[in-house]
């Protein structure tokens, strides 16, 4: 029972974030999406800012759902 309380949280908490051609790791340009595996919302993104927004944006969207 653990292991699956244990994989509920991991998807729960769990993103993937896809960089697009455009992005350049050395010159600090990050493009691309990001989608939330528990509930598959996705967004594009032109910088790290706005990837951390997003999965901060979800996270506390989730924790008022739990509550």
């Amino acid at each position: 029972m653990a292991i699956s309380s244990r994989n509920c949280l991991a998807q729960r908490g769990g993103f993937v974030v896809q960089l697009s051609n455009e992005s350049d790791i050395a010159q600090g340009t990050f493009t691309g999406q990001v989608e939330h595996v528990h509930s598959g919302r996705q967004a594009r993104f032109q910088s790290q800012a706005e990837v951390f927004a997003f999965i901060r944006r979800v996270l506390l969207e989730q924790e008022d759902q739990d509550d």
